[in-house]
């Protein structure tokens, strides 16, 4: 009876939501936390990761429109909205991600001319976020991301961006445990 119970009990993290099927059928999600299932009738067929999801990517020998052959190198940020569709209607969503990514991203190097990339590569990017605030978003934390990851660079962020990021309060948690792991050293040092 206990190994029952115990098989029963679920947990979700806080990032994810359960997919659970009842005898082969979709049942529900759950999650975040703790959730029961009726072993042997319900199992969790998978957790899905509703996290941003960074994916890189290359266009390889990709021809633009005045035939020259470039190779771009891309990253993608990406979460799952949809997880009932991710878990039912894609078999390797992860994939498929970066499938499409790489495809729309040779679409796009195909529409222009060398030239034309080289020159308005910022304008090419915008078109595509101009009625999609959460594209927009995400753009926002690539261009962030690509230019923390140069070593030896500063980047001044206007405070509206940190904020529709909400990237102000993660960078005050950050300072704030810096600030505060010296002290918590020292008292640990005292006991």
């Amino acid at each position: 009876m206990a190994v029952f119970t115990a098989s029963a009990v679920k947990i979700a993290d806080q990032w994810e939501k359960a997919v659970v099927l009842r005898m082969g059928k979709f049942r529900s999600l759950r999650g975040p936390g703790p959730f029961i299932i009726i072993p042997i009738i319900d199992r969790v067929h998978n957790y899905i990761d509703q996290r941003v999801r960074i994916t890189d990517f290359k266009a390889e020998e990709t021809l633009t429109k005045d035939t020259v052959p470039t190779n771009v190198d891309a990253v993608v940020y990406w979460t799952v909205w949809d997880v009932e569709k991710a878990a039912l209607e894609v078999q390797d969503y992860i994939n498929a991600v970066a499938y499409i990514a790489q495809t729309g991203l040779r679409d796009i190097i195909g529409q222009h001319e060398l030239a034309d990339l080289l020159q308005n590569r910022e304008t090419i990017a915008a078109k595509k976020y101009q009625n999609d605030p959460i594209a927009l978003h995400l753009r926002g934390m690539n261009m962030l991301f690509e230019g923390l990851k140069e070593k030896g660079s500063l980047i001044i962020v206007p405070s509206s961006a940190l904020e529709s990021m909400n990237l102000g309060s993660i960078s005050g948690l950050a300072a704030l445990a810096k600030a505060t792991t010296p002290q918590n050293e020292l008292e640990k040092n005292n006991q």
